[in-house]
């Protein structure tokens, strides 16, 4: 029997429209396994580390968990 791996589906970061200084980090991942693999990988344990050092306060962060999604006609 072959091992899945877990995946990240998209990662992105955007600047706030109304303030230049904020940023939001937009993640997706195919399943709670592979949340759990970033949060455990080195890049992010490093980069968790230095974040106190590139803020101006407590980090505000807000999962959301989606159960479907369709596409919409524009």
């Amino acid at each position: 029997m072959a091992i899945q791996q877990s995946r990240i589906i998209d990662y992105r970061v955007a600047i706030d429209v109304d303030d230049e200084n904020l940023f939001r980090f937009f993640e997706q991942y195919e399943d709670e396994a592979a949340f759990g693999a970033h949060a455990e990988s080195e890049h992010f344990e490093r980069f968790e580390a230095e974040l106190p050092e590139l803020l101006g306060g407590e980090p505000e962060v807000t999962r959301f968990e989606v159960e479907s999604a369709t596409d919409v006609e524009l």
